[in-house]
């Protein structure tokens, strides 16, 4: 029998205890978690901004696109990024990023997001500055001969690029300068060879080679493009100031 009462004790001390874990828990849980709510207030909008982020990854195919397209789809990327700021500005509102460590890791993302934000606005802006012109020149390009006239068409294609080699980006500016210097040189290379009467003489033959290398000129020019502005890009992103303040706040909202 005081086996089976002992036994009977140490289940019972047994309950007792697994309870008062529970218990335990139980109030530590309505103790913390309204202190821990803001942290996952400030969590949720953190995700809201990277959903934001997300949506301004629109592609602008300027070359394929039509101009109504193209016009949509500017639009559209300004649109999100104007979401993605009052998003962020949202998330700057958050009490637990108002002080402290909460705000050191804010007022990090804050200034690599504006960063981030003012980049791509540059980069909109130049593409509408610039789109119309590289669509027309390049277009013209095709029929051009080797007269006075398509002289004349490449000598404005210079001149209109040289109007927009102002873009705010430094990418597209550098573009835009080099196919201006680009176009005034074939468009001289023309002249010369509208003026020489027998096409099989060996100063046409030697204009039509400084043509060809001119036109690869272009190729190189839209390569070196291409390559600077996916390195600055990458460089743009290339921040963890997103992934601290990521794992702050997720590390602050945890309960247990």
């Amino acid at each position: 029998m005081s086996g089976v009462l002992s036994s009977k004790k140490t289940l019972i001390g047994s309950i007792a205890a697994a309870l008062a874990i529970i218990c335990g828990l139980l109030v530590y849980g309505i103790l913390v978690t309204p202190a821990r709510q803001p942290y996952r207030d400030a969590q949720a909008q953190f995700q809201n901004v990277d959903n934001a982020l997300g949506r301004t990854n629109i592609s602008l195919n300027a070359s394929e696109a039509t101009d109504e397209e193209f016009a949509q789809g500017i639009t559209a990327v300004r649109a999100a990024f104007v979401s993605l700021e009052k998003e962020n500005e949202a998330l700057g509102d958050e009490s637990v990023l108002k002080e402290g460590e909460g705000k050191a890791l804010y007022d990090a993302y804050n200034e690599d997001l504006k960063r981030f934000i003012a980049y791509n606005t540059n980069v909109i802006d130049s593409m509408e500055k610039l789109q119309p012109v590289l669509r027309k020149c390049s277009t013209e390009m095709q029929t051009v001969k080797a007269n006075a006239e398509g002289a004349a068409v490449v000598r404005a294609c210079a001149v209109e690029m040289q109007a927009v080699s102002d873009a705010p980006d430094e990418d597209y500016a550098q573009l835009a300068t080099a196919f201006a210097a680009k176009y005034d040189e074939l468009a001289t290379i023309l002249d010369q060879m509208a003026v020489i009467a027998d096409t099989n003489s060996a100063e046409y033959a030697a204009l039509s080679t400084q043509r060809e290398a001119v036109l690869e000129d272009f190729s190189t020019a839209s390569s070196t493009f291409t390559k600077n502005v996916q390195q600055r890009r990458t460089a743009v992103l290339a921040t963890d100031s997103a992934k601290a303040l990521h794992d702050y706040l997720e590390a602050k909202s945890r309960v247990f």
